[in-house]
């Protein structure tokens, strides 16, 4: 099936007030795998060892984009990301584990990233300011209540999930420059699947790489 374009539209001109503080009801809509990246100890300002990023975008039910006027554009819901190291899901204290604990609190996944577009979850949304502009991001993530998931609105946008070692070049054409060199700045990409989707060289064998020494 061919990639569709979403009805939200990142690059919106419009701007848009931040959302009031509180817990949304949401859905995951994109889990984007931005490979092994550099890590920075935020106390020391020392690298610290590379760790596997996926950024997780969840679309807000009841919050919208706003028009010119200032009037909620009801196809046009919120979305809200984060990124965070994936860790094994035996790893309790880690946020990947708690995040997919959220959206799957059974455990039927079983840890499976890949399976959770569409799977509803509660969002708790804080404020921050950054260049003098109030800003949303994500708090926390919540499970949601089985009665209350039964009566949420479906996605309004098709949800996608975002695999390096099976790249989707017309998904990843799609994305932001931003965020496409944010993933091509991953510490493994040269001759990958997505360096080479992208007309880069394949990785040099071993064969080769030995000849070379």
């Amino acid at each position: 099936m061919a990639l569709q374009a979403p009805t939200f539209t990142p690059s919106n001109r419009t701007p848009q007030t931040a959302l009031e503080p509180g817990t949304y009801p949401a859905r995951v809509v994109r889990v984007i795998d931005e490979g092994l990246q550099p890590q920075t100890d935020f106390t020391t300002k020392e690298p610290k060892k590379p760790a596997q990023i996926i950024r997780v975008t969840y679309e807000l039910v009841d919050a919208f984009m706003l028009d010119d006027d200032g009037n909620e554009l009801e196809d046009k819901p919120r979305w809200l990301s984060e990124n965070f190291p994936l860790h094994a899901i035996t790893s309790d204290l880690a946020k990947s584990t708690k995040r997919i604990n959220a959206i799957d609190p059974k455990g039927t996944l079983k840890g499976d990233w890949s399976q959770v577009i569409g799977m509803p979850c509660s969002v708790v949304v804080g404020n921050y300011t950054s260049k003098e502009v109030l800003r949303d991001k994500v708090l926390n993530v919540t499970a949601i209540r089985a009665r209350d998931a039964a009566t949420l609105p479906e996605l309004k946008n098709e949800g996608k999930f975002f695999d390096l070692s099976n790249p989707d070049l017309e998904f990843f054409t799609s994305l932001p420059k931003w965020q496409q060199d944010i993933i091509k700045g991953n510490l493994e990409f040269a001759g990958s699947p997505l360096d080479r989707a992208l007309g880069g060289k394949p990785a040099p064998t071993k064969k080769e790489q030995e000849q070379k020494v």
